[in-house]
């Protein structure tokens, strides 16, 4: 029997992969409506709180969330605190700018018309 001890740096490596891994299973499992609605729910919340609000990072994590501090390092792994800074440099970005960008990162090519309308249907 193998009782290695890892070390700090080790164990830390091991736990974010099985963050990454949990998060993308929980992910794969919804129904393509259930991940369109999961999306569009998160960016309706991050697009006030970013460019309505100007919200922090722990602003958007703890109350526009509502997240404990436990979701400060698992948001950070997954690379919300470079998005959050990203858009702070711009601080004048329109939703449709931020929209269109933010899909286009994700490799989901978009026109602005496009996000235009769905953002349109949203409204009524």
């Amino acid at each position: 029997m193998n009782n290695k001890v890892l070390d700090p740096l080790e164990k830390q490596k091991l736990e974010e992969e099985l963050f990454v891994s949990e998060r993308e299973a929980f992910y794969s499992c919804l129904t393509k409506e259930q991940k369109l609605l999961v999306f569009c729910e998160i960016i309706s919340k991050l697009t006030k709180a970013e460019l309505i609000e100007g919200k922090t990072y722990r602003g958007i994590l703890y109350e526009t969330f509502d997240f404990d501090y436990d979701a400060y390092q698992k948001a950070q792994l997954s690379g919300f605190l470079d998005l959050h800074q990203k858009i702070n440099v711009q601080p004048n970005v329109n939703l449709l700018d931020f929209s269109v960008r933010l899909l286009n990162a994700y490799g989901i090519k978009v026109s602005s018309e496009e996000v235009e309308n769905v953002i349109n249907s949203l409204d009524q």
